[in-house]
């Protein structure tokens, strides 16, 4: 080790570092951001004292961005430091490192390179020589500090520039995709105007409409399973759609779906999903959208056709309603997302467009279909058509709901009330007074569980139970409840021989009066029109079984008491001669169920109810 004086880096004080320090700002300075790692690097030129404040400079931006056109000196000296070396070289050096060029800096690097290890330089060389040395190389690190910096200030600004070609690129492919869309709408509703892309099949033929008979348009969908609903005893879906043509060939049928000589009605398979279980649930998802696919039927005197088409699907409606626009600008005025909201009102107007010119396509092109008219409809004007706005001016029936009518009518349920039960929620009541929803049954290892009674006609009866056990034993007062017995045809246990035994003793439910009617308090008259009234249709999964079963029961009790009824009227026509009508034969037959404690139909050979009945009618003829 040499007896030199030794000169360690660490206690080295940089020239450069001093300069900064003891800079002084002047007029053409160029500025480096102290810490452009947060906002981006800020390159600044002074360009002259301010004349308002004499501790401020009017700047020049060279790069990057702020927020004032001056700087206090201050600010200066804290955030900033002056650009040591040569501006327009070192702006040069950066560019060609911006541009991969790194040779460029290469004749900054020193040609001959100084020992690696500090001690072996500290002990080789004179403290002047290794001041020159950490001099040059400091001068070396800011040099290439700088140019790193403008580099990256240069690519930055190189990448904002491609952003902003980028952008006005993605502008113009968007500009050209929604010019491409417009013309695929255009040449969809072409296709459906000319017919290309639509499927024309004839049901039936006969003679057409005369030319004066106007043509009619309505609103109103309607859903093939909900028509089909009374005539199947199963929820028809999209499978079915070859059975519904099938069906409404019929005259009867024909004049409920299209009412009108000249008519077009708009038709799905189903209103609601049905509930697949497939496995595939892919496979699951696209049978419902089946079941939403739109099939057209027009009817042209006793000529049917039906059309569909992939590029024509209708929603809500298969024209506007009245307020179409206002309830749009109404929901545009209320809603943040705007574009959410135009965007959907135009999809709107387009399939409106595209169902007319389906329809005028067919009037202009196939003449066969609607044949000839006095004067030809024109739907794009509105001229010479009826408008049948049958789903905004719905009159209905005058029918409760639903849901109050069956509440009304299941008030008087009571013990030995006739009730038709439609299969869904019902409890069990087990042995030990568990009462437990249909499918979570509690299992004990010695009992089997009974079949769910299906929808049928049952008689209401009054068994007693208790809310709660505890160890066996009843912890609350027996109360009374409504319950139908129900012998399942399944097996039990026998915990006495351990053998599986056919069950002998009726098991009772509980049911809910939502899955009920009280049979004897309707009529037929009241259920056929429920049963054609569509504006309840939105619920016919709940009311239709109830229906259809109440109606069945109904149908096939009038026709066993027909023998008692022409029994009763030979008699009063052979003792007093004279018949009754058929309606105070009904109220006796009503007033005599209503009577007795289990209510049942009658028989010709009842006699019992030959007693009563007949009395009853011959105070009401006597009275008369």
């Amino acid at each position: 080790m040499s007896d030199k004086l030794i000169i360690s880096p660490e206690q080295y004080v940089s020239p450069f570092e001093i300069a900064v320090k003891e800079h002084v700002p002047a007029a053409g300075d160029v500025y480096l951001d102290k810490n452009p790692s947060c906002n981006g690097a800020v390159i600044i030129k002074l360009a002259e004292r301010d004349s308002r404040y004499s501790e401020r400079w009017k700047v020049q931006f060279l790069a990057g961005s702020r927020g004032s056109d001056s700087i206090s000196e201050n600010d200066l000296k804290h955030y900033y430091r002056p650009l040591l070396g040569d501006y327009d070289k070192t702006m040069e050096l950066a560019a060609a490192v911006a541009e991969g060029k790194l040779d460029a800096i290469s004749a900054l690097m020193p040609q001959n390179e100084a020992p690696a290890g500090s001690e072996e330089l500290m002990a080789t060389e004179s403290p002047e020589h290794i001041r020159a040395v950490l001099d040059s190389s400091e001068k070396l690190k800011n040099q290439l500090e700088e140019i790193h910096l403008m580099a990256d200030i240069l690519i930055e600004n190189k990448k904002s520039e491609l952003d902003t070609r980028l952008r006005q690129m993605n502008g113009y492919l968007q500009e050209m995709k929604e010019k491409v869309r417009n013309i695929i709408k255009v040449i969809t509703v072409l296709n459906l105007y000319t017919g290309q892309t639509v499927e024309l099949h004839r049901l039936t033929e006969g003679e057409g409409a005369s030319p004066d008979t106007p043509l009619s348009l309505r609103q109103r969908i309607l859903f093939m399973d909900e028509e089909l609903c009374v005539y199947l005893d199963h929820e028809a879906d999209y499978q079915d759609v070859d059975l519904f043509f099938e069906w409404i060939k019929q005259p009867e049928n024909r004049d409920v779906i299209v009412p009108e000589q000249r008519c077009v009605v708009t038709l799905k398979p189903k209103r609601f999903d049905m509930e697949y279980h497939s496995g595939d649930y892919l496979y699951d998802a696209q049978r419902n959208a089946w079941n939403k696919h739109t099939y057209i039927v027009i009817r042209n005197g006793e000529n049917l056709w039906w059309a569909e088409s992939d590029d024509l699907e209708v929603w809500d409606w298969a024209f506007p309603h009245l307020d179409f626009e206002e309830a749009f600008q109404k929901k545009y005025n209320e809603n943040v997302f705007h574009d959410s909201v135009l965007k959907s009102h135009d999809n709107e107007k387009y399939r409106v467009t595209k169902y007319i010119m389906f329809v005028q396509g067919l009037i202009d092109q196939q003449t066969e279909v609607f044949g000839t008219f006095k004067d030809r409809p024109n739907l794009l004007k509105n001229q010479n058509v009826n408008l049948v706005r049958d789903d905004e001016n719905l009159i209905g029936t005058g029918l409760a709901p639903w849901k109050d009518f069956l509440k009304e009518k299941n008030k008087t349920i009571r013990r030995g009330s006739r009730i038709v039960y439609r299969a869904g929620k019902v409890y069990y009541t087990s042995q030990y007074g568990k009462e437990t929803y249909s499918g979570e049954f509690v299992k004990y290892y010695y009992s089997c569980h009974p079949e769910y009674p299906g929808t049928g006609l049952y008689n209401a009866q009054t068994i007693k139970t208790v809310a709660r056990y505890e160890h066996g034993k009843p912890v609350m007062e027996e109360y009374p409840h409504l319950v139908f017995l129900y012998l399942p045809g399944d097996t039990v246990f026998d915990k006495t021989d351990w053998e599986y035994r056919s069950r002998k003793k009726r098991v009772s439910w509980k049911f809910e009066m939502d899955y009920v009617i009280n049979y004897d308090t309707v009529s037929i008259e009241e259920l056929e029109q429920y049963m054609r009234d569509r504006t309840q249709r939105t619920g016919f999964r709940d009311m239709l079984p109830l229906l259809k079963k109440v109606l069945l029961e109904k149908y096939k009790e009038r026709h066993d008491e027909e023998g008692f009824r022409q029994l009763l009227k030979e008699d009063f026509r052979k003792t007093s001669g004279t018949i009754p009508d058929d309606s105070v034969i009904d109220e006796a037959i009503t007033w005599w169920k209503s009577k007795v404690i289990f209510s049942r139909a009658l028989r010709s050979n009842d006699a019992k109810a030959w007693k009563m009945i007949r009395q009853y009618v011959n105070s009401k003829l006597t009275n008369k």
